[in-house]
């Protein structure tokens, strides 16, 4: 009778130690299947993320891209002393009419004669064309960069006080004449524009998206009190994180 309950407690105990090593059998698998399946998750979405990042990078370069390439032809137009200034004026209204990513177009020819920046740009499918008066213009970046450097360049986001009070990004370019600059053609993205596709759109509702101007100024982030007030290095500085400060700027 006691053989017999030595075999039963013999055969529970190894019942027992079988269980309990097919049950940490199976937690260790669950972790590492969960382990496994979390890292393709993971890898998953940062592929995702990548892929809609190259996406906006692109949309926004073609943009950019677009807009100097409509100012090159502008300002061969405008420095071919053949073309009249009616077929010029229609030409930019064209320009603006049918591209709606262009906010406004504005020029100023021989300012030291007397000339005045022409703004143009539409409303509700109307071509508007006005004249700046006084020469504040003078010391703006987007006439003085040019005019200095002597080459086209998108320019820093600036607030157009003599347009709709918004902020802009131009791209601005030398005009010249038997090789000297006499003006600059300038054609101006509203900044909320670029912020409205890249924050604002639907695809990036996970995550955080931003972007930089050429010295590092964040001009689209999703926290609208460090726009236009911080930048990658100042950032880098107060989060003491230096790889910020050795970031290529995109532009």
């Amino acid at each position: 009778m006691s053989h017999n309950n030595e075999d039963r407690t013999l055969a529970y105990q190894l019942i027992s130690f079988v269980f309990i090593g097919m049950l940490l059998v199976f937690f260790a698998s669950v972790l590492v299947t969960r382990s496994i399946y979390k890292k393709i998750i993971l890898d998953t979405q940062l592929d995702n993320m990548r892929h809609l990042a190259h996406e906006r990078v692109y949309l926004l370069d073609g943009i950019m891209a677009n807009v100097e390439a409509l100012g090159r032809v502008s300002l061969d137009l405008m420095s071919n002393p053949q073309i009249i200034s009616s077929t010029l004026e229609e030409h930019l209204k064209n320009v603006l009419l049918d591209n709606p990513t262009v906010h406004s177009i504005c020029y100023v020819q021989d300012p030291e004669d007397g000339g005045r920046p022409q703004m143009l740009n539409t409303i509700r499918n109307s071509f508007i064309k006005r004249e700046i008066s006084g020469k504040d213009f003078l010391y703006y970046d987007w006439y003085q960069i040019p005019t200095i450097s002597g080459k086209a360049g998108w320019i820093e986001p600036w607030f157009d006080g003599e347009g709709k009070g918004v902020l802009m990004v131009s791209y601005a370019m030398p005009m010249y004449q038997s090789g000297e600059i006499t003006g600059v053609l300038r054609f101006d993205i509203e900044l909320a524009y670029l912020q409205e596709l890249l924050i604002h759109n639907a695809s990036f509702r996970v995550g955080n998206s931003f972007l930089v101007s050429s010295t590092g100024t964040l001009i689209s982030y999703q926290d609208p009190n460090l726009v236009m007030h911080q930048t990658l290095f100042s950032l880098a500085q107060e989060y003491d994180d230096p790889d910020l400060a050795v970031w290529d700027m995109p532009w």
